[in-house]
């Protein structure tokens, strides 16, 4: 991944091939790992936050905008990729679990 990440022609690559994952599981397993990498690029996050488009577990999603809102850095960009993927969530709990986190940590109000 470390090698992937850096060009944004190779992390578009790592990204699609990602999408392709079909248990949503190791879908968010596997962006799960790449928020411990040091120094990631608000471009990648918000890669990571448009690739949650190819999960379909609510559960999955929130578990993973949870993890990413310790990592959100507040640019304005992010945010609107950030609220782009909490919209995709259609269970009402786990939309709001990851909403009140946002607004618990300011990053959105």
């Amino acid at each position: 991944a470390d090698f992937f990440l850096s060009p944004a022609s190779l992390s578009n690559g790592f990204f699609k091939a990602v999408s392709t994952i079909n248990s949503d599981y190791e879908h968010r397993l596997v962006l799960s790992a790449l928020l411990k990498k040091d120094n990631l690029s608000a471009t990648v996050l918000e890669q990571m936050l448009d690739s949650l488009g190819s999960i379909s577990s609510d559960y999955e999603k929130a578990t993973f905008l949870l993890e990413a809102s310790r990592v959100y850095t507040g640019d304005t960009n992010l945010r609107n990729a950030f609220l782009r993927a909490t919209e995709t969530i259609k269970s009402e709990y786990e939309r709001g679990r990851v909403l009140s986190a946002l607004l618990r940590n300011k990053q959105i109000g």
